[in-house]
């Protein structure tokens, strides 16, 4: 056999020196969180008939728009008397960490226990579109960790952040759902125009079936779903152990989290990023194929398998910045991940934003927010502005929630940040990031014998 031949304009490439990964900077944290009651009768009140249980409550999903911070608090267990709250967002990440009151969203009456379909039942995740509205699924699924009981159907609601209105409500079909369907999660699609303006109508809102292997579309425009299965969508067996903290744990959970890239100017198309929880790969469909009915059965080839991100490669929430840089969750590493995808999806081009057992420990969700200046988020007067985005994650320690008992002594719930240039900064991220000459895969000499 030959000595593999290196390109001697690869041998010339400077190669962009890794320094320690970025620290996540804390915005906010609880060792429990607590509510902004009307008054202090009608907190007391709220803990003596059960509605407040302080060890129930726990923080899951994040969500930044403008000057609020939006975090979900699932009903996993009874003892959680608001599903879906806001508190203020810093003017910029310099200041000590805070422990604010939650503030339920948009009102009380939204959020009160036993209100019936109407009103939120278990609320996961969010997501805030360009077009200033904040999308919610409504799991209608309670006592999940007791004795997990469908209250109402999940539902999506989309609601106006100008006035905190609500504008649209969508019950899943009987169709969209399995036995077992739990959606936990939604990522919205909203494209602009030939102006840059966003086409608000026209979204399309992807929900996974984290329990059911499932996504299911919902398109705003016709006010109608369907869902598109596939064999990418199920857990690895090889990968449903988990070992977080002290705490080792098997989970089966399917397609968990989705993100979108950039559109593809040749094409007016976009790549859909998915993964299951339990699970390393990643894997990617154009996102015209999800927003067709029947494209997902008539071309399944369109699925794409990326590689492993190896062991202890379950990733929780991820999303992607407007440069097509891909954040995400390491759960069972306490670590914030990022791949350019720009570059192969392989691991010489996998950074580490940060990795902390105690400030990450159980990273659930993450967002890339829409920009801002100095900390400050734009407004649609600063949109010929450039905008900086930043990633906000939240860590919950859910493994010690759901399998021991949470530290009341410690802080065990946090929303951390930082800017998307600070977190790319020092890893494989970064867009001039060259990887190391004993990564790249050798040339193949064409006389070589493979006999």
């Amino acid at each position: 056999m030959r000595l593999q031949v290196l390109p001697l304009a690869l041998l010339s490439l400077a190669i962009l020196p890794l320094a320690s990964p970025a620290q996540l900077k804390e915005i906010f944290k609880w060792k429990e969180v607590d509510f902004s009651y009307p008054t202090l009768e009608d907190r007391h009140a709220a803990v003596h008939s059960g509605i407040y249980n302080e060890d129930n409550a726990l923080p899951l999903g994040v969500e930044v728009y403008n000057s609020r911070v939006f975090i979900t608090l699932p009903r996993w267990k009874r003892g959680v008397p608001a599903t879906l709250t806001h508190v203020q967002r810093p003017a910029n990440f310099d200041g000590p960490a805070t422990s604010p009151r939650l503030n339920p969203y948009p009102n009380w009456e939204w959020n009160k226990e036993n209100s019936g379909c109407d009103a939120f039942t278990s609320v996961f995740r969010v997501w805030a579109d360009t077009c200033g509205r904040l999308w919610v699924i409504d799991a209608g699924k309670e006592n999940v960790v007791v004795e997990p009981k469908q209250i109402c159907p999940p539902q999506i609601l989309v609601f106006d952040l100008r006035n905190d209105t609500l504008l649209r409500r969508y019950r899943l079909t009987e169709t969209d759902m399995k036995s077992n369907s739990f959606f936990t999660n939604i990522h919205v699609d909203v494209r602009n125009d030939a102006n840059g303006r966003p086409m608000c109508e026209d979204a399309f809102a992807y929900v996974p079936d984290v329990w059911g292997f499932g996504v299911v579309v919902y398109s705003l425009r016709d006010n109608r779903s369907w869902r598109v299965d596939h064999e990418f969508f199920h857990p690895d067996p090889l990968f449903c152990k988990y070992t977080v903290g002290e705490h080792t744990f098997r989970w089966l959970d399917g397609i968990f989290s989705v993100a979108l890239g950039p559109v593809d100017s040749t094409n007016n198309d976009r790549y859909l990023y998915f993964h299951s929880m339990s699970s390393s790969r990643e894997f990617r469909v154009p996102a015209s194929v999800m927003q067709n009915e029947t494209a997902s059965k008539e071309h399944p080839e369109k699925f794409e398998a990326l590689a492993s991100r190896g062991s202890n490669g379950h990733s929780s929430a991820s999303a992607m910045d407007k440069n097509g840089i891909l954040f995400y969750n390491l759960v069972t590493r306490d670590a914030v991940g990022c791949w350019n995808s720009k570059f192969p999806y392989r691991k010489p081009y996998f950074g580490e934003v940060d990795h902390n057992p105690e400030t990450l420990q159980f990273p659930n969700d993450l967002k890339v927010d829409q920009g801002g200046l100095d900390g400050w988020p734009v407004s649609r007067k600063m949109l010929k502005t450039p905008c900086k985005q930043s990633v906000w994650v939240l860590s919950n320690r859910l493994q010690a929630f759901l399998y021991g008992k949470l530290d009341k002594n410690d802080y065990n719930f946090r929303v951390l940040a930082i800017p998307v240039e600070e977190a790319i900064q020092n890893n494989a991220c970064h867009p001039d990031y060259t990887p190391e000459i004993d990564d790249l895969p050798p040339r193949i000499a064409c006389e070589d014998d493979f006999s």
